[in-house]
């Protein structure tokens, strides 16, 4: 009897105990509850990143007033904008593993060209912060790298600019190449008064630069005659969908009233340069071509017939060369023995 009557006191103070700690948890739980609710109406009053993005705010490069020390918007590209810019934020940065956040869809081009840093920034007119651009400065590590990205990104609608040998803009935006690096400045709307103070950046950024007048030493390469100006490509890797094709330049032409492209790349010797001539045109006969006739001037040549026309493939000394995609075989024969005396006289 006396162990019922503990055991059922003892049953009495386990109920009490409980009660008391759950009430105090639960006046702890809604203060928290409180709390939350109170900081999301608080972000909710605020404009969000991504709105501002789209409806930028002026910010001055620097405080009002004379001597002043530049604010932190000021950091990055600031000191290179005319007075007619301020900046609207400061400078971005992003890295190899980064860059993804910042050009979705397109870093893989960028990351296989031997990318290594983005710089990003925005700047809008004085006059009209709703006229903004966006400047971005890609470190490719080496110039050819930075023309890489340049050539294969050209726009059909390219206007030729003086800035540097490999720079062009279109209505709303303009890309050079200045030595290791490789720019793009892109604004919100296609107006002069935003594009020209664009341009005048960009003088600024180029004389600032080190080797931004470099050109591609490799358009000496190709035979004059046809030659499109300001077509020339650099592939880095896996050329024409070929993996072993690697760092191969090419260039388009007219001939005989059509297109087609002229292509070389320099092995380490002789032998490697006609082992890959071979691989390829066996590569080209492995996806569909058939063997056409080969060019009598010059040594050695493939010649194999694919859907969008014939290409010859060669090689002279440690230079892998051809032209494809032209559809009349003897202006492909004759494109290809002016490629190949042109890489037979090459240091």
């Amino acid at each position: 009897r006396l162990g019922r009557m503990t055991g059922q006191a003892h049953g009495v103070g386990n109920k009490r105990g409980p009660g008391r700690i759950e009430t105090v948890l639960g006046v702890a739980i809604i203060g928290c509850l409180a709390g939350i609710l109170a900081w999301v109406l608080f972000q909710q009053a605020r404009l969000s990143p991504a709105v501002s993005a789209l409806r930028p705010v002026l910010e001055p490069a620097s405080a009002a007033g004379g001597g002043t020390a530049p604010s932190a918007a000021a950091a990055g590209f600031a000191a290179l904008a005319p007075p007619a810019l301020a900046a609207m934020g400061d400078a971005e940065e992003f890295d190899a593993d980064t860059l993804s956040e910042k050009i979705n869809g397109r870093a893989d081009l960028y990351l296989n060209c031997g990318f290594e840093k983005l710089r990003a920034q925005r700047f809008a007119l004085k006059s009209d912060p709703e006229q903004w651009l966006e400047w971005f400065e890609y470190d490719m590590g080496a110039p050819h790298n930075a023309f890489a990205v340049y050539a294969l990104q050209r726009r059909d609608e390219a206007m030729r600019l003086s800035l540097t040998p490999h720079a062009y803009r279109t209505r709303n935006a303009l890309f050079y190449v200045a030595g290791r690096l490789y720019v793009e400045a892109v604004g919100a709307t296609a107006d002069d008064a935003l594009l020209e103070p664009m341009l005048t950046m960009a003088a600024n950024h180029v004389a600032a630069t080190p080797q931004a007048q470099w050109e591609l030493p490799e358009k000496a390469l190709f035979p004059p005659a046809g030659l499109r100006p300001d077509s020339y490509v650099l592939h880095i890797s896996s050329a024409f969908g070929f993996e072993k094709f690697g760092r191969v330049f090419a260039a388009r032409y007219d001939v005989a009233g059509a297109g087609a492209l002229a292509f070389f790349t320099r092995l380490s010797d002789a032998a490697a340069a006609a082992a890959l001539a071979r691989e390829y045109g066996a590569f080209l006969l492995e996806n569909g071509g058939r063997t056409s006739a080969t060019p009598a001037d010059v040594p050695g040549a493939q010649a194999v017939e694919m859907s969008d026309g014939v290409t010859v493939v060669f090689s002279t000394g440690p230079w892998v060369a051809g032209v494809q995609g032209v559809t009349n075989h003897s202006a492909a024969h004759g494109l290809a023995a002016a490629l190949y005396r042109h890489l037979e006289s090459a240091p």
